[in-house]
């Protein structure tokens, strides 16, 4: 039997989840405060604080979590260049007017810096020395989001944006990885969480610094991360699949329905869902593309 068409009704917001994103946004705030302010010297206080910047896992595992609850049902049957661009249209469009803006102001800032080093040295605006990672590369990296991608042996202007970098990188490799899994929980589903797991152990031992990893190694780190969560990604099940099962076969939903409808019933009762709905981890950046540097 075929199940009908996917609609455009947006799957339904999963609240636990906005909650969910506040206390490690608090400790990443407190983690950037102590390393630039220096820490309380409380030993129990400064032992959470300096590991705030684990937290950072977790909105790439969520980001993938909540991008395979959204468009699973639609890149886990296939790949379509105008969904695809219609998704990459969506997700950048949220992190890049911020990106654009927090790296102008940095530039002003630079600029105002030279412009009053040049009068207290005496020199050419051009001939006061160059602060570190803020090159015209660089700029430009920044620009194209791309800074994080292992380009530069440092992080550069606004420094907490290589997580947008990351998260840029996560959203192109976004549709080949649901689609590679499929739309439902499977084997594969299960192989990509295995993978993605000992490639974050085997990143934190190499890395020499754990999971202190940013510019160099961070698109790695952020990808294994972003595994997890797709893996995780198709066990929740909503309401709206269940009425949608009824509606079309007439019976009540239980445990099997699923592999009762099975492959030859054409796509994922998920798709039923329809396109993005659970409010992705577009608003997480607003805290991390801030001005301070030292995002880990």
């Amino acid at each position: 039997m075929r199940l009908p068409p996917p609609t455009k009704k947006r799957a339904p917001e999963i609240r636990a989840l906005t909650g969910a994103r506040g206390i490690p946004v608090l400790l990443i705030a407190l983690f950037h405060y102590h390393e630039w302010y220096g820490y309380s010297g409380a030993l129990w206080y400064d032992t959470i604080v300096s590991k705030g910047y684990i937290w950072v896992d977790f909105f790439f595992a969520l980001s993938g979590f909540i991008l395979f609850y959204a468009y699973g049902s639609r890149f886990g049957v296939g790949l379509k260049a105008e969904a695809i661009g219609a998704f990459l249209a969506a997700r950048v469009s949220r992190i890049y007017p911020l990106q654009l803006a927090t790296l102008l102001a940095v530039a002003i800032l630079e600029i105002d810096r030279r412009t009053v080093g040049s009068r207290q040295l005496g020199v050419s605006f051009f001939d006061v020395p160059i602060f570190r990672g803020r090159t015209a590369d660089t700029f430009l990296s920044n620009l194209f989001m791309v800074q994080a991608w292992g380009f530069h042996d440092d992080l550069s202007w606004n420094s907490p944006a290589w997580f947008v970098s990351v998260e840029f990188f996560l959203y192109l490799a976004c549709p080949v990885l649901i689609w590679l899994m499929g739309a439902r929980f499977g084997w594969r589903a299960g192989a990509l969480g295995v993978a993605s797991i000992a490639g974050l152990v085997v990143l934190a031992r190499m890395s020499g610094s754990g999971l202190d990893m940013t510019y160099y190694h961070g698109m790695w780190r952020g990808l294994a991360d972003f595994g997890i969560g797709l893996a995780l990604g198709p066990l929740p099940r909503h309401p709206e699949q269940a009425r949608g099962r009824e509606a079309v076969t007439g019976d009540r939903p239980h445990a099997g329905a699923d592999r009762r409808v099975g492959r030859g019933g054409g796509r994922s009762l998920l798709e039923r869902s329809g396109p993005h709905g659970a409010r992705p981890d577009g608003r997480g950046t607003d805290l991390r593309a801030g001005l301070r540097p030292g995002l880990r």
